[in-house]
């Protein structure tokens, strides 16, 4: 009886194998559909680019990324995270370590918006550059982050408040370094 039960579950098998076989592989890009032209996502360390082949919009074969920043404990990163488009920011050779600076991204699918990039070493810290109060672009100054409108000051490193009337931290991007450009994660 079990002799005739292993036969069994082994043609099954076999066949299942044969039906499903190419589906049965492991996934060599990433497992969301592309839906615009140029739009990037990292899957598994490499960066994927949406490209036309044909009239079917599809992957690349995908960059490695090299260095990659650790999320700071306040972004932590999730799956779908993980799939979100980068954002390019600009080239890692535009900052001067212990300085920040103020940037305008132009993401390719949606309205422009200023962040506030800061270096220290090889590590690169982007914020929101909007103040928490009320709404206004901050300036970077030498040692922190001021908005001009109501004089809130911001840490450049970490986006937390040095002086009111702001109360809340300013928003840290999960940032990515590739081939010598910054990326942020939208």
């Amino acid at each position: 009886m079990d002799l005739k039960r292993r036969s069994l579950l082994t043609a099954i098998s076999g066949s299942l194998l044969t039906l499903f076989g190419s589906s049965a592989q492991a996934a060599t890009g990433p497992l969301i559909k592309p839906t615009r032209l140029g739009q990037t996502v990292i899957y598994r360390n490499k960066l994927y680019t949406c490209i036309k082949s044909g009239k079917k919009l599809v992957w690349n074969k995908g960059v490695p990324i090299k260095g990659t920043t650790k999320p700071s404990a306040s972004a932590t990163p999730t799956a779908s995270a993980m799939d979100s488009a980068l954002v390019l920011v600009a080239k890692l050779s535009d900052f001067v370590d212990g300085q920040s600076k103020i940037i305008e991204v132009k993401p390719s699918n949606g309205s422009s918006f200023s962040v506030a990039v800061s270096r220290q070493g090889n590590i690169y810290e982007v914020l929101s550059a909007s103040c928490t109060h009320r709404g206004c672009t901050v300036v970077a100054t030498k040692s922190e982050l001021l908005c001009p409108c109501h004089g809130s000051a911001f840490n450049p490193l970490t986006g937390a408040v040095n002086a009111g009337p702001a109360e809340v931290a300013l928003k840290k991007y999960v940032t990515s370094q590739v081939s010598g450009n910054l990326f942020i994660t939208s």
